[in-house]
């Protein structure tokens, strides 16, 4: 999915990694402005859980410079911190952490009903 503000794009949102038997998606995202993503971001999770059967959404980011920004719009949308996993990415030459973020159909639903009616079913 691209993200637009009127003409001008400003991300994009997509999944891999889909796991049929598990139920579960790996969501990976990428924002001029991570701050001001939160609404795109979730109209595309809502979009996933109405589109196919999943029962989770799952993200890896490097625990780099950006990473806290991306943290922050996960979060903001329902994800919870679930671990790092530790020197599991090269990032110019040198092992990272990737911070894990996930969030199930039924978390969402409910962040949904307190903090955007409008994607609430």
């Amino acid at each position: 999915m691209l993200c637009y503000h009127g003409e001008k794009e400003f991300g994009a949102a997509a999944y891999g990694m889909r796991n049929m038997q598990n139920l579960n998606v790996r969501l990976t995202c990428f924002f001029t402005e991570p701050a001001r993503a939160a609404a795109a971001l979730a109209i595309y999770v809502r979009h996933l859980f109405w589109g196919m059967p999943v029962h989770r959404i799952h993200a890896q980011l490097p625990v780099v410079d950006a990473g806290p920004a991306y943290v922050s719009l996960l979060r903001a949308v329902g994800f919870r911190e679930e671990g790092v996993v530790r020197a599991h990415a090269l990032m110019r030459g040198q092992s990272c952490d990737l911070a894990v973020l996930g969030v199930v159909r039924e978390e969402f639903e409910a962040w949904c009903q307190t903090n955007e009616r409008r994607l609430a079913i």
